[in-house]
């Protein structure tokens, strides 16, 4: 068995909403989902076939999940080791799940948030880097790239559907996020690296202790 079987209500809350939102994304999108169900130490391969909220609820009452009141973390087996291999974004992301006892819908698209048209008249939903429909949060963490020019990611020589480059265009999709996220009603929280220790980089020194200070004291208006 990878995982646990023992879990809180609040984390059984999230497992099943989490399998519910993957039910209606595609492939791409339910590879994220399974990641992030996977941090919650559930694991669909060791119950057999899990497709809908009410496959968990089975699996609880004939006792094959145990609700507890208060779990800890998942135990050092199967809990993610931060390592350079996870991206910085990763790493911030889960220290938000943390702080909020939530875990977000990472990388989610809103139908109303979208990128400019290209050549055929259609455009592309944006991204936002994690979701928390509960609280009505959206939190994004700006790397070097949005603070900063950085050739490989900005890509001078090559035009974008929105007429500039792509870190011109970056700037201006960050801006429509702040303007169209707060026109729905949801609310959206910035983080940056540089309020964070990092390297000559700019890449997270990972210094988990006073991250999560930075991270508390940012989302104190929204953790519950």
């Amino acid at each position: 068995m990878k995982g646990r079987r023992t879990f809180t209500r609040g984390e059984l809350t999230q497992i099943k909403d989490l399998i519910r939102y993957k039910a209606g994304v595609g492939p791409d999108a339910q590879k994220r989902v399974r990641r992030q169900i996977r941090r919650l130490g559930f694991y669909i391969t060791d119950f057999g076939a899990i497709s809908s909220p009410q496959d968990v609820d089975r699996l609880v009452a004939s006792g094959q999940i145990i609700v507890a009141e208060a779990v800890g973390g998942p135990s050092r087996r199967t809990a993610r080791v931060d390592t350079q291999e996870e991206s910085d974004e990763d790493y911030i992301i889960d220290l938000c799940d943390e702080i909020l006892g939530l875990c977000a819908l990472r990388q989610h698209r809103f139908p109303f948030l979208r990128g400019d048209p290209g050549k055929s008249g259609t455009s592309v939903t944006l991204p936002v880097d994690a979701y928390y429909p509960s609280l009505k949060l959206v939190i994004e963490y700006r790397e070097r790239q949005h603070t900063e020019s950085v050739r490989h990611f900005d890509k001078p020589y090559r035009m974008t559907v929105s007429g500039v480059h792509r870190g011109e265009q970056r700037k201006l999709y960050d801006q429509r996020r702040r303007e169209v996220l707060p026109q729905q009603g949801i609310a959206l929280v910035e983080l940056s690296c540089l309020e964070f220790a990092y390297d000559h980089r700019k890449r997270l020194l990972r210094r988990r202790p006073q991250d999560l200070a930075v991270i508390r004291d940012r989302l104190s208006r929204h953790a519950r």
